[in-house]
């Protein structure tokens, strides 16, 4: 529990810090998708317990981490519909859908990525960043 805590209470506090940060909507997604994958390679056996070993929580602590699990979601869709209602980004867009995707794509990244391989933390949050802003056509 203490690793659960500890771990999104970091992430809690940086992502107010850049939602605070007078970016533009895209600058921040940005910025927080670096974060998570940073983090995933500063941080890699807690980012490991973190995601995987949320089953052994007891009910009560579960319910914690998972209240702020979602809050950390609920502040990334926020970005996303503001991003959308400032004509930042497709009018078109599921906020909670994309929200989601952005956490899948990088918060899956604790299962292989390595931050000794051959791709940079830094590198890697770019090409995500792409991915997401651009597509891959």
């Amino acid at each position: 529990m203490d690793i659960h805590v500890s771990y999104i209470d970091d992430l809690l506090e940086r992502q107010e810090t850049v939602r605070l940060n007078q970016l533009s909507n895209r600058k921040k997604l940005e910025e927080l998708i670096a974060l998570l994958i940073i983090d995933i390679a500063n941080h890699g056996p807690s980012g490991k317990v973190f995601f995987r070993e949320m089953r052994h929580l007891c009910e009560d602590n579960a319910r914690e981490v998972k209240r702020k699990r979602e809050k950390f979601r609920k502040n990334l869709e926020a970005i996303i519909s503001e991003g959308i209602a400032q004509n930042e980004f497709k009018k078109e867009l599921e906020p909670g859908i994309i929200a989601f995707a952005i956490l899948g794509v990088t918060n899956w990244s604790y299962q292989w990525f390595n931050p000794s391989g051959e791709i940079s933390a830094d590198r890697l949050a770019r090409v995500y960043s792409d991915l997401i802003f651009n597509g891959i056509v």
